[in-house]
């Protein structure tokens, strides 16, 4: 991850890739299932569906086969009723992948969709994505190839990424289609037109994707006109060499920052949701409290004096945590 530098890296520095097992959007979403049925929680769309179970054209292998994904090392690092995230580490590659689960309320599959690709500007702070290539109305797949740069704090440089998008269907237990799921995938590329940007490292995908379900009705309690109420489920699965150099304790300090990072983008991305369906915005816990004076609890509340050391040394970590958050975790 990351390159802890002020000038660009040397040539013999640039990292050695290793070889990829996914070469096509099949193999890619295939991949992408199988270490998503790891680490979604029980009651997930994921689980409930399990793709995996119905061979069709858009995976690669029969059920009951086993691949390098099934023996994943699994850490999870945040896990609550509508967010769980997960780091994964493969024994065959030293890139960690990262694993992110979410419920957003109230947005369909479209919403959600529009917000992850042509809206995605409007709400996303921790980077650019460029549509280079537009998909061909004759191509099946909605193959797309994106420019999109990794936003990171000094003094880290910002990482770039040059990578192909296909647009996938998903099975359920709802039936086939993409008002039942579908999937975003894609991998790195090379195109010699398109040269690395002065100021940045050149980062390379693996594997990324955005797989999106309907969220099942019994893990919604919310009733809205005597209906359930409308929600999607986005697993966000990538593996990423940053590229570049990086010492040791920085690596451990922005591990830290991992689960932080990925909280902030969901609420960014329900926020955003929220707005273009005119919902108004259901402010977080973390924006409520910065809205109020230091003193809030001793207004109303005298029975429990705070105590003033801890709390400001947790309002400083909070303040590290959110500048430097654009570097500890990339969902693509």
């Amino acid at each position: 991850m990351g390159g802890y530098l002020w000038t660009q890296p040397p040539a013999d520095s640039e990292p050695k890739h290793v070889q990829d097992d996914c070469n096509t959007p099949a193999e890619i979403l295939t991949s992408i299932l199988r270490i998503e049925k790891q680490c979604c929680p029980p009651s997930s769309a994921a689980l409930a569906s399990d793709p995996l179970k119905w061979p069709n054209e858009h995976t690669t292998e029969p059920e009951g086969t086993t691949g390098a994904d099934d023996a994943l090392s699994i850490k999870v690092l945040l896990d609550e009723p509508d967010i769980r995230f997960c780091v994964c580490q493969d024994m065959e590659s030293p890139v960690i992948i990262a694993c992110l689960w979410a419920r957003v309320k109230r947005a369909g599959i479209e919403d959600v969709m529009a917000s992850l690709c042509q809206e995605r500007a409007q709400w996303d702070t921790g980077g650019k994505n460029l549509l280079l290539q537009k998909a061909q109305a004759e191509d099946e797949l909605a193959a797309e190839v994106y420019h999109s740069i990794i936003k990171c704090p000094r003094p880290f440089w910002d990482r770039e990424v040059l990578k192909r998008q296909w647009k996938l269907p998903l099975e359920s237990s709802q039936g086939s289609g993409c008002d039942s799921g579908c999937a975003l995938v894609s991998k790195s590329m090379e195109d010699a037109s398109v040269q690395e940007s002065p100021g940045h490292v050149r980062a390379f995908v693996h594997k990324a994707g955005f797989l999106l379900r309907p969220s099942p009705y019994d893990c919604m309690p919310e009733i809205a006109n005597g209906e359930p109420a409308l929600a999607t489920e986005l697993t966000s699965c990538s593996q990423i060499d940053m590229g570049g150099l990086i010492p040791a304790w920085a690596t451990s300090y922005l591990a830290s920052t991992v689960a932080g990072k990925a909280r902030s983008w969901v609420s960014e991305l329900q926020q955003h949701c929220d707005v273009r369906k005119g919902e108004e915005p259901v402010p977080t816990l973390a924006e409520i409290s910065s809205q109020l004076s230091p003193d809030w609890a001793e207004r109303w509340d005298k029975t429990e004096e705070p105590d003033s050391g801890e709390e400001t040394g947790e309002a400083s970590s909070f303040i590290s945590v959110k500048s430097l958050r654009s570097l500890s975790w990339s969902p693509f």
